[in-house]
């Protein structure tokens, strides 16, 4: 059996814990939220519309 001793928390600030996983999820909407504000631009929809659906998609993902 492969045993991998990688500790999960990646940064501890007092109270604050920062996981890998938390952390990697952040970067990847960060990206995928930039990524798509780019890929609207000459469309109807603008840079802010994908911020604002974000807004709402993200929490709404994360409590649903």
């Amino acid at each position: 059996m492969i045993d991998i001793n990688l500790d999960p928390n990646m940064i501890v600030l007092g109270p604050l814990l920062i996981t890998w996983h938390g952390f990697f999820s952040a970067v990847g909407l960060g990206i995928g939220m930039w990524l798509t504000a780019r890929l609207v631009r000459g469309t109807a929809m603008t840079a802010d519309d994908v911020y604002t659906i974000a807004l709402a998609a993200v929490p709404g993902g994360i409590i649903g």
